[in-house]
């Protein structure tokens, strides 16, 4: 069987034996729909109390969080609607990072389209690590102290543009990460994300999820504020399919049912092998493109081997756990090392250390290949000479293939 995998935007063809069963799990087509119809009408039957006519007639201030460039949100197409329902008003613009990267100029200009030139003088970028712009307001039930930039405690009203996917930890992207993490302190947010070592921090999942419920818990603290949400689900195409607007939490959870139907795949079978080829933007650095990696195990048999096809031009990202993976020697170590102290990033290295526990995972990517293989993968130079060598090492008779496993979450049959 020859099949064409897109990978870094160019074609790579593999050529799989015949006596191997390949299944491939895209996210289905869905019907094109209008975009701009589809925003109107879910600002037009919000969720809440307060209707969308409430809040764009206000007076006050306003402060617009939006996505940075790791997320395919499409705010400039939102902007495109909402940018004459706010032109009364004093508009700022924070892009919500989280712990990430300041975005650069064109990805400032990528994220706002057309809209970059008339706010430009009025965008800001949040730094998690500047403490002297942070404010700390409680702390949870949890234990985590909440910290968030001064633009937001200071802030009256608040409009959050935002798109719901999957998470391998906090269920799903979207509504309330755009403050916890998005606008928090790096502290706040090695708080939260420690959570992600409960069993019960679980894809697709929001009831009982340790790290959302922590989510919600600080953005409540901001109950002052007048937060107005807009969380759009898009297709395979990142055209907008679903959106919901209003109450910060009603219209997560209503973006995240559209985006469970559109985002997860049912697979037969578990497979001996799986090709993981992470996609523009999450394949900016190793640390994005591991949510491939939690996608693919979910269809990975004990024993086989997972193929990271991710190109990683930026290098690791937040490299603390690669650093932990490179001084461990199995999980245990690894495990034993967290408990003693935690990093952001450790949970990612609690996963992998789990995970290469029962599986191999072989990694093509940008990264340099001694740093690939400290951390117990095996770098190997392309798709096309490493799909062959994985079916003959493992004996498998199934491979599955996910070619936007960055996004996509394969179901497998019980």
């Amino acid at each position: 069987m020859e099949m064409n995998i897109i990978y870094d935007n160019h074609p790579e063809k593999v050529i799989i034996p015949d006596s191997v069963t390949v299944e491939v799990a895209v996210p289905g087509m869905v019907a094109r729909q209008n975009e701009r119809r589809i925003l109107l009408q879910a600002l037009a039957h919000t969720t809440g109390a307060m209707s969308s006519d409430a809040f764009f007639s206000r007076r006050e201030s306003l402060l617009i969080l939006v996505n940075d460039a790791t997320r395919p949100t499409p705010t400039a197409r939102a902007l495109d609607l909402m940018n004459p329902m706010i032109r009364h008003r004093d508009v700022r613009i924070m892009v919500a990072t989280g712990t990430h990267r300041k975005p650069t100029g064109d990805e400032l200009k990528t994220i706002l389209g057309r809209h970059y030139r008339h706010f430009k003088d009025r965008i800001m970028v949040h730094d998690a690590r500047d403490v002297s712009r942070m404010e700390c307001i409680g702390r949870t039930d949890r234990g985590t102290e909440v910290c968030f930039n001064r633009a937001v405690t200071e802030a009256s009203d608040i409009l959050i543009i935002g798109s719901v996917e999957p998470h391998y930890y906090a269920g799903y992207t979207g509504g309330r990460k755009a403050l916890m993490p998005g606008v928090a302190a790096y502290s706040s947010v090695e708080q939260n994300h420690k959570l992600a070592l409960d069993d019960a921090a679980e894809i697709l999942t929001l009831q009982g999820n340790p790290v959302h419920e922590d989510m919600v818990a600080a953005c409540r603290m901001l109950a002052d504020k007048v937060i107005f949400s807009l969380q759009m689900v898009l297709d395979r195409e990142d055209r907008i399919f679903y959106a919901a607007a209003g109450d910060l939490d009603e219209s997560l959870i209503h973006a995240a049912a559209a985006a469970e139907s559109v985002y997860t795949v049912p697979v037969s079978r578990k497979a001996g092998v799986v090709l993981a080829v992470v996609n523009p933007p999450l394949d900016v650095n190793l640390y994005q493109a591991h949510k491939a990696i939690e996608h693919a195990a979910r269809v990975l048999q004990n024993g086989g081997v997972l193929i990271l096809a991710a190109r990683c031009r930026e290098g690791i990202g937040l490299d603390h756990f690669v650093r932990l993976l490179q001084k461990s020697t199995n999980v245990n170590e690894t495990l034993h090392t967290i408990e003693k102290e935690y990093k952001l990033g450790y949970h990612k290295a609690a996963r992998l250390a789990r995970l290469m526990a029962r599986a191999r995972i072989w990694a093509v990517t940008g990264v340099d290949p001694e740093i690939i293989q400290s951390i117990g993968f095996r770098p190997v130079p392309s798709i096309r000479e490493v799909v062959n060598e994985a079916v003959r090492e493992t004996a498998c008779g199934h491979i599955c293939v996910i070619p936007s496993a960055g996004v996509t979450v394969p179901v497998p049959a019980e």
